[in-house]
């Protein structure tokens, strides 16, 4: 029996009623004295508020569903053993008045910091599974900067004083660890993923802690901390923000995958990163002219460790913008672009060496009529999965590119004759050996008038009905709305070899344009070799000087001449009248389906 109306709306708020009601108890504890009886009130609220986080991020575990529990796991469990050092600690101080340090309270509140910091690490790799190198780079940069100033300012002042062993350990300790936790802290906001509200609420709670403790050693160091001084109400309103993070209702979304995108470059972050970049160069400046030399050796060696790790972001980030120039955003082929280039160099190896080459041009038979009738995003859906099949049916070493709209190419090397027509009947095969599954969402699409064009063709033929049901345009829906569809897709192809049928790229394009011209031409679904040079054997049969992949064509051109009065010769690119399709059936041959 779903819940009443009301009980959905306090789940959904109660976050908020934890965060308002915590905020008021914080000025509440502001108002009572550090001394005196008063101060056991204080002391009350500032254990429950401590403690209330713990409960606060168990209860959200109970509440939600988690695919990942161990994250916000380990968070609580640190959050108890952090709430067990407040309550310690301040029993130390004002009820068997014990003020060494280091003490019982201070392994409680240096033991939670592993268990909150691998707890971060989960949950960044549950919401970044693809690797990021770019985001492990800038994270580093911006560590390293914190490094150098907490050396400085933090460790070495501690390091160098006359402290007792355990007290310089300890000492020593807490701004290591708060380094630790800053390094995932960085990680989990640099990474991938979506940032509900409940990712700043934890954000926050980072912040606090992190701004808290770097305070309260500096404090220590100077000697000027004093117990119950406003770091209480910056550890207390964190604690808050962790607690309000564990009921808000999208905790549940800071441990899903991300979906692998291009993470954005925002000028704020490059201002960020130049910024941590000119640390080690500024703190340097300010040691030399400060005649402090005491850790020059340390910011030198920052200063050259953060120069390594631009040059290699620049390096990435040259790398990415190739990748992307060359690779098609949608079908994650090579573009048009790489694809001439590689041929062009192939081509001077074709010359050199007097091999051969092969281009072979796809075409999605009647690709509009499915972008007509079940929209662009299936159309989409069609080019991916139709890319996804060429790749799998291609030689290792063959570069298959996104020609253009739903036309493929693919570069092969070392073929002739024969072999080529066999690679291009290999492709049309591959393509076309079952139906493509396309999603649509909801509201359903309308049945598809009946079938008045020829058959055989992808966007024309009535969509198969998934899991073996009767052929309909209603298709399966699943129980988010979604639609799923099985559509016979085909492919005409067209193929040229260099020098076979063609001396430079520029005609090899134009004779395997011609050959796919034609394969359309005769019915789509087919393949079509072009017409060889004289004087060169292409390694097929001899069909009156034209070999269109083994069948005898009775002297028909297909190679740019007439065919059957029809001219299907032009420039690529040209405006083209289709020849009649009995004049250019019978020489573009139709291989047999597996």
């Amino acid at each position: 029996m779903p819940a009443p109306s009301w009980r959905r709306a306090w789940r959904s708020h109660v976050w908020l009623v934890y965060l308002c009601l915590g905020l008021i108890a914080i000025l509440v504890y502001g108002q009572f004295p550090t001394t005196g009886g008063p101060r056991a009130v204080r002391l009350v609220i500032y254990l429950c508020l401590s403690a209330s986080a713990a409960g606060a991020v168990f209860l959200g575990l109970r509440r939600q569903e988690l695919a990942d529990r161990r994250p916000w796991l380990l968070i609580g469990i640190s959050q108890v053993m952090y709430a067990i050092g407040d309550g310690a600690f301040y029993i130390f101080h004002y009820v068997l008045d014990i003020t060494e340090y280091p003490a019982l309270p201070d392994v409680l509140y240096l033991g939670h910091y592993p268990l909150f910091v691998v707890g971060l690490v989960l949950l960044t790799r549950r919401r970044t599974q693809e690797r990021d190198i770019a985001g492990l780079l800038d994270g580093s940069m911006f560590l390293l900067a914190a490094v150098l100033l907490s050396w400085l300012y933090l460790i070495a002042p501690q390091v160098r004083a006359d402290h007792d062993l355990f007290v310089g350990v300890t000492s020593v300790a807490y701004p290591a660890m708060d380094l630790a936790l800053l390094g995932v802290a960085i990680r989990l906001v640099l990474g991938h993923g979506s940032r509900p509200p409940a990712f700043f609420l934890l954000a926050g709670n980072l912040l606090a802690n992190l701004t808290a403790d770097t305070i309260y050693v500096v404090q220590q160091t100077n000697g000027t901390f004093e117990v119950g001084n406003y770091l209480d109400a910056i550890w207390l309103t964190g604690n808050l923000a962790l607690g309000a993070a564990g009921l808000h209702p999208t905790m549940v979304d800071l441990t899903r995958p991300a979906s692998p995108r291009a993470q954005a470059r925002s000028g704020r972050r490059l201002v960020a990163l130049s910024s941590a970049g000119l640390v080690a160069p500024t703190v340097l400046a300010v040691q030399v002219i400060r005649g402090d030399l005491r850790d020059l050796l340390v910011a030198v060696a920052v200063s050259a460790i953060m120069m390594i790790l631009i040059i290699v972001r620049m390096a990435g980030l040259e790398a990415d913008q190739r990748r992307l120039a060359i690779t098609d955003g949608l079908t994650g082929l090579r573009t048009r672009r790489y694809l001439e280039t590689e041929m062009r160099l192939a081509a001077g190896r074709v010359r050199r060496t007097g091999s051969g080459m092969g281009l072979i041009l796809v075409d999605v038979d009647h690709f509009k009529s499915v972008n007509d009738r079940f929209g662009h995003p299936a159309g989409d859906q069609v080019l991916t999965e139709v890319a996804r099949r060429l790749l799998v049916v291609t030689r290792p070493g063959d570069v298959v590119a996104r020609y253009g709209g739903e036309e493929f190419a693919l570069l092969t090397l070392n073929v002739r004759g024969d072999a080529l027509a066999d690679i291009a009947e290999r492709l049309r095969r591959g393509v076309g050996r079952e139906p493509v599954r396309i999603v649509l969402p909801a509201p359903r699409v309308p049945d598809p008038p009946a079938r008045t064009g020829e058959s055989g063709a992808a966007g024309s033929a009535e969509p198969t009905r998934a899991r073996g049901q009767a052929r309909s345009g209603a298709g399966v829906r699943g129980d988010t709305g979604e639609e799923s569809l099985l559509i016979a897709v085909t492919v005409s192809v067209g193929a040229a070899a260099l020098p076979d049928h063609a001396d430079d790229t520029f005609a090899l394009v134009a004779a395997a344009d011609r050959a796919l011209y034609a394969a359309k031409a005769a019915g789509r679904d087919r393949v079509a070799v072009g017409s060889a040079r004289p004087g060169h054997d292409v390694g097929g049969h001899d069909v009156g000087g034209h070999d269109v992949g083994g069948h005898d064509v009775g002297g028909h051109d297909v190679g740019g001449h007439d065919v059957g009065g029809h001219d299907v010769g032009e420039r690529v690119g040209s405006s083209r009248q289709p020849p009649a399709p009995d004049a250019v059936s019978a020489v573009v041959s139709r291989r047999t389906r597996w």
